[in-house]
């Protein structure tokens, strides 16, 4: 069953066909990027610049992997030849190049893939079980599409690889149920009898140190009676404990729901197996059958989450001045099936120090900001985003409390100051308001004296320190009760 033809691998490049490729590299993984090294040679020199960034075709055993040139090398060259080393990688590439800051409100994790992969064309496939609501922000801060989407996508329990046998196309996937088997095959591993005509697959196994548990915590301040805090087990065999915060958990159920992503990602990679030998046609995101030969059990199912590719070959239609001994090494990693896959949060979360200009944003029908019934302003923010997408955000007083407090209404266009708990761009809170050239501060050179509360009316607080007329002043356009003092000779 394990019996395989090699055919010989060539790369195409602008529907031109090298067929001299004479090594090759594969690294695919679930929830990574490919990484696919090609070496060819050909006989005459190539203009490296017209060839970067060209549509490109690697194909080996009837699997064609497709996407664009993104890296080029001269290795060598002799009187004969000319050796090229090339990157190819995936058109998903594209979104890990411009890094950029914006904006998306009330909009769910599958708005999200839709909008960044639409704008580009990118096919993908969405199988996921579960059903994601509306998230009040999120913020893309000085990072690439493709790092802000990974991130959201970890945070979620969504995963995904790219199906060659769709031509490359990347499939987004939450559920270990929702994988499909690569084939009936059954593959016999760590068969050793001396009449196999061919390497025998190895099959091993890895274990690896994971927390027991891991205690989550988040904090929402439209359920502030209490921390929310949930506790998940990885596994039996661990020893310690794992704390995590998990900002902007909504209820609840929603903190269980990200912790048992967050303990799955720890714990699907506690026991391993590898399978190594000549498998072709095999990527991340498919189950396959092994059975191991001798033990007398069924065949057991697993989910491939990585493999490596090792390829070297003789050229096609050049006589290399070295002798070349073919050379195909897979290695396939794997889980068992009944185990649910999450990618490690592994993305780089932005951390914003500091604070973020911004406007209060609102209705043309009303002057003031929109808030609402829970005291959330409405705010969009300035510098470098795309466009002014506005988004919830409470607003910090320096005096708050049960059933008191102090707060000044916001006006549509005051610039404010936009800070973010724990420096994560999803947790935005205003921090406060800023005087500019358009808003002049009430308090200037001339009355620098002064302690002032003004309300665009006019109506007015006073406290001044003025020498020899130091008192307060209450008044209102037409109205004024104002107290002095004043020193005794």
């Amino acid at each position: 069953m394990n019996n395989y033809s090699l055919d010989l691998a060539y790369v195409e490049i602008n529907s031109e066909k090298y067929l001299n490729v004479i090594s090759y590299q594969e690294k695919l993984s679930l929830s990574s990027l490919p990484e696919i090294a090609l070496e060819f040679l050909v006989e005459k020199k190539i203009n490296i610049d017209e060839i970067l960034y060209a549509k490109a075709a690697f194909v080996k055993n009837n699997l064609k992997i497709t996407g664009f040139i993104g890296q080029v090398k001269q290795v060598t060259c002799s009187e004969k030849y000319y050796n090229y080393s090339v990157g190819l990688q995936h058109e998903v590439y594209q979104l890990n190049e411009n890094k950029k800051s914006r904006v998306f409100s009330n909009a769910t994790i599958n708005d999200l893939i839709h909008t960044l992969f639409s704008k580009q064309g990118i096919a993908y496939d969405l199988r996921l079980n579960a059903a994601y609501g509306q998230e009040k922000i999120f913020h893309q801060y000085q990072e690439t599409d493709w790092n802000f989407l990974s991130r959201h996508l970890e945070r979620h329990g969504i995963y995904y690889y790219f199906d060659y046998s769709e031509d490359g196309k990347i499939v987004f996937i939450d559920d270990k149920s929702l994988h499909q088997s690569l084939t009936d095959k059954v593959f016999i591993s760590n068969d050793f009898a001396e009449n196999r005509s061919r390497q025998c697959l190895i099959l091993n196994e890895s274990v690896f140190i994971v927390p027991n548990q891991v205690i989550v915590q988040s904090y929402n301040p439209l359920n502030a009676e209490q921390l929310l805090t949930a506790t998940i087990q990885v596994t039996d065999h661990g020893h310690s404990d794992h704390y995590h915060y998990i900002a902007g958990a909504g209820s609840q159920e929603e903190l269980e729901r990200l912790g048992n992503v967050y303990a799955q990602s720890f714990g699907c990679l506690r026991h391993t197996y590898t399978l190594c030998g000549e498998i072709i046609n095999a990527y991340p995101g498919k189950l396959i059958n092994v059975i191991e030969q001798g033990d007398g059990k069924a065949p057991q199912k697993y989910l491939i989450y990585a493999m490596k590719v090792c390829g070297k070959q003789k050229a096609t239609t050049l006589i290399q001045n070295e002798e070349v001994s073919p050379i195909y090494e897979c290695s396939l990693y794997l889980i068992p099936a009944d185990i649910q896959y999450r990618s490690k949060m592994s993305s780089t979360v932005p951390n914003i120090a500091g604070f973020i200009h911004a406007s209060a944003h609102g209705s043309c029908d009303s002057e003031y900001a929109h808030l609402d019934d829970f005291g959330y302003y409405e705010v969009t923010l300035r510098a470098n985003y795309e466009k002014p997408t506005p988004f919830k955000a409470r607003k910090v007083e320096v005096f708050a409390g049960k059933n008191y407090g102090m707060h000044f209404p916001i006006k549509v266009g005051t610039e404010l100051l936009v800070g973010f708990i724990h420096g994560y761009p999803e947790s935005p809170i205003i921090i406060g308001s800023g005087y500019n050239s358009d808003h002049v501060n009430v308090v200037n050179s001339q009355n620098s004296y002064d302690h002032i509360i003004r309300s665009e009316s006019g109506s007015e607080i006073r406290l001044s320190d003025q020498a020899g007329s130091a008192g307060f002043e209450i008044s209102h356009p037409g109205y004024s009760l104002k107290v002095t003092t004043s020193r005794e000779s």
